[in-house]
């Protein structure tokens, strides 16, 4: 029975406590899955795997690898704890990936997968945030027929004053619409203050003397000179839009690239195709059969002059 003006119906009650439990459970398996990505990371790439972000964003995505799974403990052994820990860390992250995101220049946000990814995931935790604190404060459904002390508490705390599923409902949605107007928000910050090279006159007609192979001459990274006899092997390939870097026979750098001949020096997007798309922001100058190419790994600045030693890498290649 319910107590009419007010309360939740013994039913309604193991309902919230149901869908929380279930709520919970897939929130936790997606913070294990991301722990565990962040220690395949660190397994291949040492304690600080992400050297080419800076140091404080390395510093921030490794300790992820304790936060996750912690945050995956907590929501199912003490679920109110766990549920604040994975609103602070996705708002966090979130935003930390959004901002870096906006202040590395042009980048092709709508179509960065993980991003969009994670931001769905912050609309889910964020929207699932009110069902799990109140099925966390009610007390377990009862399994048997006699068990129905839980519900009892459950009603009183409803009369009391507790705000019921639908108020939770409605506070869920305003939350996931305000996290995709933050985000959106960030994005809009991107495309204003850094605004993508698009449809810029005369960049088709560079990238076609871009097409073909070239021949590395010379290669300087911060300050050293690769030998000689290790440019052998060598080679830069253009076709369409992709670019190669062949190192060797067995080391290889693939990824998409973007001109923008707007900017002086004239400057390129280098974008690595594969699980991580990071992009290195490059400049290039084209004399002739001389092309320079110089760059920063992913997360630092553009080079503003061609030279290697406070670079990641300078290039002089020819025509072959």
């Amino acid at each position: 029975m319910s107590e009419r003006g007010g309360g939740s119906s013994p039913a309604s009650a193991c309902g919230l406590s149901r869908a929380g439990r279930w709520l919970r459970g897939i929130q936790a398996v997606c913070f294990v899955v991301a722990g565990l990505g962040h220690a395949l990371d660190m397994w291949q790439e040492g304690w600080l795997p992400y050297d080419w972000a800076p140091l404080p964003l390395n510093v921030f995505w490794a300790t992820l690898v304790v936060w996750d799974p912690l945050a995956a403990g907590l929501l199912l052994w003490r679920p109110r704890a766990g549920v604040a820990l994975a609103l602070v860390i996705m708002v966090v992250d979130v935003a930390v990936n959004s901002s870096w995101k906006a202040a590395r220049g042009p980048v092709d946000w709508y179509e960065n997968v993980p991003l969009q990814l994670q931001t769905l995931f912050f609309g889910f935790v964020a929207g699932a945030t009110p069902l799990i604190w109140l099925s966390a404060g009610r007390a377990a459904c009862a399994t048997t027929s006699g068990a129905t002390s839980g519900v009892a508490k459950a009603k009183s705390e409803t009369a009391g004053g507790r705000p019921g599923t639908k108020a939770a409902l409605i506070l869920g949605g305003c939350l996931v619409a305000s996290s995709i107007i933050v985000v959106l928000g960030l994005r809009g910050v991107s495309t204003q203050s850094n605004p993508r090279p698009v449809d810029l006159q005369g960049v088709d007609e560079e990238a076609k003397k871009l097409q073909g192979t070239w021949g590395v001459t010379s290669f300087e990274v911060r300050g050293e000179k690769v030998p000689g006899n290790e440019l052998k092997g060598m080679r830069l390939t253009v076709k369409d839009d992709e670019i190669i870097l062949q190192e060797s026979e067995t080391k290889k750098e693939e990824g998409r690239f973007k001109l923008d001949t707007s900017k002086k020096p004239n400057a390129m997007d280098w974008t690595a195709t594969g699980p991580r798309e990071q992009t290195a922001l490059c400049i290039y100058e084209l004399d002739g059969d001389i092309l320079k190419l110089c760059w920063r790994k992913p997360g630092g600045n553009r080079p503003t002059e061609f030279t290697g030693k406070d670079t990641d890498g300078l290039l002089i290649l020819k025509k072959q």
